[in-house]
């Protein structure tokens, strides 16, 4: 580990959370070129070994948490984990570190010296660091999720490594000025389609199942009927509370001497105290306060740590004798939080706890407490019986049924009229004829921002794949399906595809740099793990995209 690195942050340090937020978020990015969908299957299995080298449970633990830290950095709050979200983690992990090690081989590395340069740019700014916000995010970030700064020093070393894998394989895509030149004309077309939509919730008074069709739609989806695995806990809460600190003036004096640099003005002019004492004693209080309650729990979480040979200490008994107060939740649900806790992480924690491991490290829950939870009780999950949920499998059998319905008629409405303009029929009497009700699209070019609802975004894409005069394939969709014809492609003008130029061909090389990467990725994943582990992401991938 890097220890000069570990002495200039301690002497130094300013956490700057914006800037290493912006380079966490773009190793994902470059990790998920790929696509990661939500997906079970044979991952753990085909990932016991790396490149023939078995990894440890202490590797995999470390890498996972630390994919953990990334997701917690990137969104500003805790993973909720569940089967999806173990899923997520479980495959960035792995493909970490596959494409750490392949790096490697390839002969890659990074200098300590270039990990003090980025640590520089993340912790700093105008030169000057801030060790007590370093210590912070070691104390109240890293400990609590058993990490050490070792660990982080390594991930920021990967990082870097990833970064130099990515941009050497995608160094050789390469564009033309012909190819710049046709794809800007393209992306800048003006399009005028039509879509025509096929919603199952028109079919859905028809759709009266028959007694075997519940049975049998039963038996095929047990977990839509499932009630959700419950658990139940007592805890304790140690509240921040900066009400309650009292900064000293030597204590306003570190942190003013520390943000020198962040209170200097453009002119060169650093703020006096009297202007910024104020905030700075806001600050002191907050992190005193925070520093106060983490100390509290650590130390009762510390108590209930059993000596050998003798029997663990009562959670319960523990608590009464340090006079804090124990509460306990009813049956919850991973999405349900006890009264007055508004935090996802209590939540998350408690249905991580079991028999084998019933007490909590201490959980923060945001700005307001730290929490220490006991395991008391598991209700798992339970498929009641047909007979006890048959109006719900009948409705859901009906809905399913209604879809399908749509998914017919769409198909073959479609495949009628491809008929009817193949034979010179108008687009308008064809569709009239066939009791079709096409709705036009607003006027778009490829260029434009796609439109946040997703299956929007989806039939605009499937315009932009057609010719003035085409219709599309029927597309399936989660409640019935649509298909798409493109009245017209107003062409660009010249003087338009020259202002665009610069930026569409690099959008078009960046794209191709993408696809490079992903496809190195792919390879890199088959040859670290095997086509186990890549063939059932395919799989998932397609079940997720007919969705």
């Amino acid at each position: 580990m890097i220890t000069h690195f570990q002495r200039v942050i301690h002497r130094h340090g300013r956490w700057i959370f914006g800037i290493l937020l912006g380079i966490i978020i773009v190793a994902f990015v470059l990790w998920d070129y790929a696509g990661v969908q939500h997906r079970t299957g044979p991952h753990a299995a085909a990932a016991s070994r790396l490149y023939g080298r078995r990894i440890s449970p202490r590797d995999l633990d470390v890498a996972m948490r630390l994919t953990l830290l990334n997701l917690l950095m990137m969104s500003g709050r805790e993973v909720r984990m569940n089967d999806r979200a173990r899923a997520l983690v479980e495959e960035q992990t792995l493909q970490r570190l596959a494409l750490v090690e392949k790096a490697r081989r390839m002969g890659l590395a990074v200098s300590d010296a270039e990990v003090l340069e980025t640590a520089r740019q993340w912790f700093s700014k105008d030169g000057q660091f801030n060790p007590s916000a370093y210590a912070q995010f070691v104390s109240e970030v890293l400990a609590p999720r058993r990490l050490s700064e070792g660990d982080f020093e390594e991930m920021a070393r990967e990082t870097l490594l990833l970064r130099k894998l990515f941009a050497l394989v995608g160094s050789s895509a390469k564009v033309t000025d012909g190819e710049a030149v046709a794809f800007t004309k393209e992306n800048l077309e003006r399009i005028s389609a039509v879509v025509c939509r096929f919603d199952a919730a028109e079919f859905l008074a028809e759709s009266k199942p028959t007694e075997a069709q519940v049975a049998d739609f039963y038996a095929k989806h047990p977990d839509l009927f499932r009630t959700p695995e419950r658990v139940r806990a007592a805890y304790v809460l140690f509240p921040i509370e900066p009400e309650k600190i009292a900064p000293t003036d030597a204590e306003l004096a570190e942190v003013y001497e520390a943000s020198r640099a962040v209170l200097t003005t453009p002119d060169g002019r650093v703020r006096p105290m009297s202007e910024v004492a104020d905030a700075l004693r806001i600050q002191v209080k907050r992190r005193k306060a925070r520093e106060a309650a983490a100390k509290r729990a650590t130390e009762l979480t510390v108590k209930l740590v059993p000596e050998p040979g003798k029997e663990p200490p009562s959670f319960e008994a523990l608590v009464r004798a340090e006079g804090l107060v124990l509460k306990e939740t009813g049956f919850m649900t991973p999405q349900e939080l006890p009264s007055g806790i508004k935090a996802p992480e209590f939540a998350a924690a408690a249905h991580a706890l079991g028999p084998e491991n019933s007490i909590s490290d201490p959980v923060p829950l945001g700005e307001t407490a730290f929490a220490v939870i006991k395991f008391l009780e598991r209700q798992p999950s339970v498929l009641p019986s047909l007979e006890n949920v048959r109006d719900a499998v009948r409705g859901a059998c009906a809905a399913e049924l209604a879809v399908t319905r749509a998914r017919e008629v769409g198909a073959r409405k479609r495949a009628e009229l491809q008929a009817a303009l193949d034979e010179g029929k108008p687009f308008l009497a064809t569709t009239a004829a066939l009791g079709l009700k096409p709705i036009p699209l607003p006027v778009f070019s490829a260029l434009e921002t796609p439109p946040r609802d997703r299956g929007e975004a989806l039939v605009r894409r499937a315009a932009i794949l057609l010719p003035a005069g085409g219709v599309g394939d029927f597309i399936p969709s989660s409640t019935g399906g649509f298909f798409v014809h493109v009245l017209s492609r107003q062409p660009v003008k010249s003087d338009e595809v020259a202002n665009h130029l610069a930026e569409m061909k690099q959008g078009l090389l960046q794209m191709r740099q993408q696809q490079i990467v992903a496809d190195f990725q792919q390879a890199t994943l088959r040859e670290a793990f095997g086509e186990a582990f890549v063939g059932g992401r395919k799989t998932a991938e397609v079940e997720e995209s007919e969705e």
